[in-house]
């Protein structure tokens, strides 16, 4: 996980043979950003669709065939093969629909590398999808949003298997329709478009619906090759004899908050401040079974290791407690880290009490009970199926939800885009840490600007990378993304812990979606339609040109 280049095992190899070669002695691994950028794990998806639905003449979406060229790149070590896969997770999108196709080719080329990127896969799959539905909405000669209205699943159809054999948990699509659509005034936007073409101005506004999988499961890749099923999760928690507890888990600090989370559940659950508890990552001789981030996982996952293991902790705890206050276990009544027998006054002790008393006065313990205030949990997500013939399973365990709108104006002069507004409406069930959330969202929706509009990987007719440096491989900044306005919806997952649902990869299934139906809504009156990304003024200004000419 952690958003951006990440994951293959190039440097760690080549460190560790030549290690070996030379006895044993200590090796550094030096990468500097051209390197990176010409040799690195710096691409992602290089991919050409032919997508086509099947559709009523009411707007009703019956079935979807996707075509799939993915450009696999020279070697396959950056497992770019997986992001061809992971669009099954949640291939119709928001929408019902009785059958859908996935034709896919991946190929090799003398191309660097492909490698993960924030989504994984899904953020084009969705973008193209989302751009069919705004052709079928312009050729019927209706609204974009109601035609996504049409066709939403309902929310009594939860949880809802998808052609590709995946499940949603829970959702009300239409609910964050009408939240996105009444925060943006949407009937204003279209009257100010109107008025915009009057005076030869170029808005355009995109209307986007996607879903965001989460906690991922080996199974959802089997189709290029992934015989597994299951990802663990595990965490180890304790008491120590000043009442603080230690969390041990197996992954690294990366900044995206889960320290902070498993601090968060561990104080409420024992009645302890969060400065009480401590996260160590342990190398992985020591940790639990793990995994780590990717996938829009950890948050979930975590959660069910670090709840699992405070249940063993509390129980074991209670058996305690119980002794020393000689009654039976379910005479106890635990709430905010205290055992109580209740009606019994001053029949009371915290959590960090009976651990102490554990630790320093075994003597005083069940003859069966060993002196150790700690438990160990490891979890997986419940109900994976192993993939059938056609790679049908069960495998993401959520299904976030968002619906976006874009305002964007298009200059046709010049090609240049500015995105004069931006509105969310997300469904990621119960938000355990809502700034986390906030940020995730905020990030995505960067990382999908420069995904429709700046970056690109550009060869020369002799294969020379031509964006080396960040002078010539344009990133995103403040001055091209927007603060967004945001509001929050909740379905809880029924599957998962605290009903929460993967949010981690966020906006980026969205924006660029947003952002290119935005810009063809904005020069459809030309009869424009950009279908590359990113789209530059100077794709545009082209697209602009050939259609003045035709």
């Amino acid at each position: 996980g952690s958003f951006g280049g990440k994951g293959g095992f190039r440097g760690s190899f080549v460190t560790s043979m030549l290690s070996r070669k030379t006895g044993g002695r200590p090796i550094k691994w030096t990468e500097d950003r051209m390197e990176y950028l010409m040799a690195g794990g710096s691409q992602a998806w290089d991919r050409h669709y032919r997508v086509s639905l099947a559709v009523k003449n009411d707007g009703t979406i019956t079935a979807m065939k996707v075509e799939l060229l993915h450009d696999l790149g020279a070697t396959a070590e950056g497992f770019g093969a997986i992001g061809a896969a992971k669009p099954l997770a949640s291939f119709v999108g928001c929408y019902r629909m009785e059958a859908a196709e996935y034709d896919l080719k991946i190929v090799a080329t003398n191309k660097l590398f492909s490698s993960p990127y924030r989504g994984m896969g899904p953020p084009p799959h969705n973008c193209v999808l989302e751009l069919a539905v705004d052709t079928v909405a312009r050729g019927l000669g209706m609204d974009p949003a109601e035609v996504r209205r049409k066709n939403f699943i309902p929310p009594d159809a939860f949880p809802y298997t998808i052609p590709s054999g995946n499940e949603y948990d829970s959702g009300n699509y239409e609910a964050l329709l009408d939240k996105v659509l009444e925060m943006s005034n949407y009937r204003e936007l279209r009257r100010r478009q109107e008025e915009a073409r009057k005076e030869g101005r170029y808005l355009g506004i995109g209307v986007v619906s996607t879903i965001e999988p989460g906690v991922f499961d080996w199974n959802a890749y089997a189709i290029v090759g992934m015989p597994m099923t299951g990802v663990p999760e595990g965490v180890t928690i304790g008491f120590d004899m000043l009442g603080k507890i230690t969390a041990r888990i197996g992954f690294a600090h990366e900044g995206q908050g889960q320290y902070t989370l498993i601090s968060q559940l561990l104080a409420d659950y024992f009645g302890v401040e969060m400065s009480d508890v401590r996260v160590i990552q342990q190398d992985s001789l020591s940790a639990p079974p793990h995994f780590g981030p990717g996938g829009s996982r950890l948050g979930v996952a975590i959660t069910g290791a670090v709840l699992g293991a405070a249940e063993r902790l509390r129980a074991k705890l209670g058996r305690v407690a119980a002794h020393l206050m000689q009654c039976p276990p379910e005479a106890l009544e635990y709430r905010d880290g205290m055992f109580r027998v209740p009606g019994v006054e001053g029949a009371e002790m915290h959590a960090a009490q009976v651990a102490a008393t554990m630790l320093a006065r075994s003597d005083l313990l069940p003859e069966d009970m060993d002196p150790s205030p700690e438990a160990t949990c490891v979890w997986t997500a419940p109900g994976r199926t192993p993939a059938d013939d056609q790679g049908r399973a069960k495998s993401y365990l959520t299904a976030a939800a968002a619906c976006h709108v874009a305002l964007v104006e298009v200059d046709v002069e010049t090609g240049k885009v500015k995105i004069l507004g931006y509105w969310i409406a997300d469904d990621c069930g119960t938000r355990l840490n809502p700034v986390t959330v906030e940020g995730m969202t905020q990030g995505g929706v960067a990382q999908g600007v420069g995904a429709a509009l700046l970056e690109e990987a550009v060869y020369d007719e002799e294969g020379q990378l031509l964006t080396s440096t960040f002078m010539d491989y344009l990133l995103p900044t403040i001055h091209e993304v927007p603060m967004t306005e945001k509001a929050a919806l909740v379905t809880p997952s029924p599957f998962a812990p605290l009903g929460a649902k993967g949010v981690g990869e966020g906006a980026i299934h969205t924006a660029p979606a947003a952002i290119m139906c935005a810009i063809n809504d904005a020069l459809a009156p030309l009869g424009v339609q950009v279908t590359e990304v990113p789209a530059t003024p100077n794709r545009i200004w082209k697209a602009i040109q050939e259609a003045r000419k035709a």
